[in-house]
């Protein structure tokens, strides 16, 4: 597992933790702006007794523009101490609502797909020492050489086993015990001079004897078959334009005490490309020549020597790589139709041929010598380092998350508390708009049955009306300061008429029953009963006069806070605004 980041199941696919990320990270956002909201509306009531409440901590935000609105109000005034609960909460608010907005790109920058390099049983093929010459199969050639390569497979043994090219297995020295080493020392591109002298015995380095300056004839015997070669190239009328040569030769250098094991091996493969040489003669097709005679323009080579031993402790198992029982002219015609296309496309194209490189050498060799010993295709399960492709996600987002989970948690838990313990109150509080909205309609019918000149929605207009500008902001701003919000605990905790309360004449919540109680207290007035310690009283049957309308001195206040709360019949000093006394001052 890499620093900052965890391995998820192996069964996960990117896209799919992805997508479920961009769920989560919006869920989390809207859960935090709701569990955030809910509490510091509830924190407002921080004594079950306390009658009454300052206005602004019973604001809830919830939303961008809701933030901004407060903002716009308050200005600078909203980063001071006094206003600190509505500043977090627009912070929060803001925050989660980018979070949310950018989610896609979260996800995709929280999350990767990586790699473990695990042990796992996988299918391969065993050696088998049986078979000599392999051919025409660049295709499995080249999936070998590739996995063999993808695996960081080393070029200094031999294989036993190859595994599945399709899987993306990995070398570790400890899975492996080949039996055979393969060491060698590379020879990098060097010029030689060739000429071809048509000496056509079918041996090349009698064609070519600069030849023999590559692989000598008296190191290998070419009479014994420890030398062999084969060559491939591209030719525009009678010259060979470019001419691709693989020699191969291999001899048993040490052999056990009966003489029938071998040992040890001397092995060497030259890739030879010679450019501009005469082709072979049409009346000279029945010789044993291979090419026309005549000096080459230009040659050059690659080589490796390589010395291949037996492992010490092997023993000679059925089951392992045939290095002693190979046939060289198949090695040396291999090579040639592994790189003839590629030698041939680039002649074609007008440039000069690439020379196959000492280290492709090495690990074609290793290559065509395990396509050889396992074209049985003998199957066997092993188990060995795999490759596994995974996803990982970033631990501090992981973390982040985690801790937001479990401060919501904390808020909601807090929340669900306090509203069961102290139920009454909090149920007669208004919270959300919708509670603002029902609480305004009562005061309205309340206002409207009391007989009052103006209603509640007509006081609204006039006082907007009447200021505009910067004052009117000022006002409201003001307003919104030092408005309370007072809790009658008389009527909340349930002193009221029990017909109220059960929600006689239809109504059937608190806030029915309170203004029922309302009615009452009016119709008593009306009739003349009086109120308790106040004399009645006496009627007249003087004719009403007309008398002027007073002034309006109502405060201007803010539309939006007085659609939520309503004047008591007399103002104090701090502007107080009570449910239990909702009429409206004349």
């Amino acid at each position: 597992m890499a620093a900052g980041w965890i391995d998820l199941p192996q069964a996960w696919r990117l896209q799919d933790v992805q997508a479920v990320l961009n769920v989560v990270i919006a869920t989390l956002s809207a859960v935090a702006i709701f569990a955030c909201a809910r509490w510091c509306w509830q924190s407002s009531l921080s004594e079950t007794d306390q009658r009454s409440i300052p206005l602004k901590d019973l604001l809830t935000i919830s939303t961008l523009g809701e933030a901004l609105d407060v903002v716009l109000l308050l200005r600078w005034r909203s980063l001071s101490v006094r206003h600190l609960k509505l500043l977090a909460q627009c912070i929060v608010v803001v925050f989660f609502s980018v979070v949310a907005l950018v989610s896609g790109p979260i996800a995709r920058f929280s999350s990767r797909r990586s790699h473990e390099i695990k042990p796992l049983e996988i299918s391969g093929s065993v050696a088998w020492r049986f078979h000599d010459c392999i051919i025409s199969t660049p295709v499995t050639w080249n999936a070998t050489f590739t996995s063999l390569d993808r695996a960081r497979f080393p070029h200094d043994q031999l294989l036993d086993y190859v595994p599945d090219s399709t899987v993306d297995w990995r070398y570790r020295a400890e899975e492996w015990n080949s039996s055979w080493s393969f060491n060698c020392l590379p020879t990098y591109e060097t010029a030689v001079s060739l000429e071809d002298v048509s000496n056509c015995t079918g041996v090349m380095p009698d064609e070519i004897p600069g030849l023999q300056k590559i692989i000598s004839t008296d190191k290998f015997n070419t009479s014994n078959e420890e030398m062999g070669w084969w060559h491939g190239d591209y030719h525009e009328d009678e010259v060979l334009k470019d001419v691709l040569m693989l020699v191969a030769a291999m001899k048993n250098t040490e052999v056990d005490e009966t003489g029938v094991q071998v040992r040890e091996m001397a092995l060497e493969l030259a890739a030879v490309h010679m450019h501009h040489m005469t082709g072979k003669p049409d009346d000279e097709k029945d010789n044993a020549c291979d090419f026309g005679k005549g000096p080459i323009q230009s040659a050059s080579y690659t080589k490796i020597e390589c010395t291949i031993s037996r492992v010490s402790g092997r023993v000679d198992n059925e089951y392992a790589a045939f290095p002693d029982g190979m046939v060289r002219s198949c090695l040396a015609q291999a090579a040639v139709q592994n790189y003839q296309a590629r030698f041939i496309s680039e002649s074609v194209n007008g440039r000069r041929p690439g020379i196959v490189a000492p280290e492709d050498l090495v690990r074609f060799t290793q290559v065509w010598m395990a396509t050889k010993d396992t074209q049985n295709l003998m199957g066997v399960p092993r188990s060995i380092s795999v490759r596994v492709d995974i996803v990982q996600l970033s631990a501090v987002f992981l973390a982040f998350a985690l801790s937001v989970f479990v401060l919501i948690g904390l808020g909601l838990a807090g929340y669900a508390y306090r509203h069961t313990r102290h139920k009454g109150v909090l149920e007669n509080m208004p919270q959300s708009k919708l509670d603002w909205m029902i609480e305004t309609i009562q005061v309205g019918r309340r206002t409207s049955e009391d007989g009052g000149r103006h209603t509640f929605a007509s006081s609204l207009v006039n006082n907007a009306m009447k200021t505009g500008g910067n004052g009117m902001t000022k006002k409201r701003r003001r307003l919104f300061d030092n408005a309370m919000y007072h809790v009658d605990h008389r009527e909340v905790c349930g002193q009221r008429d029990p017909e109220a309360r059960s929600g006689g004449g239809g109504g059937g919540g608190g806030g029915g029953g309170m203004m029922e109680e309302d009615e009452r207290r009016q119709e008593t007035v009306v009739k003349g009963k009086g109120v308790p310690g106040q004399q009645p009283m006496p009627t007249t049957n003087v004719p009403p006069t007309k008398t002027a309308e007073p002034p309006d001195t109502s405060v201007p206040v803010d539309l939006e806070t007085l659609t939520t709360v309503h004047r008591r019949n007399e103002v104090n000093g701090q502007g107080a605004i009570s449910r239990s006394a909702p009429r409206l001052a004349p």
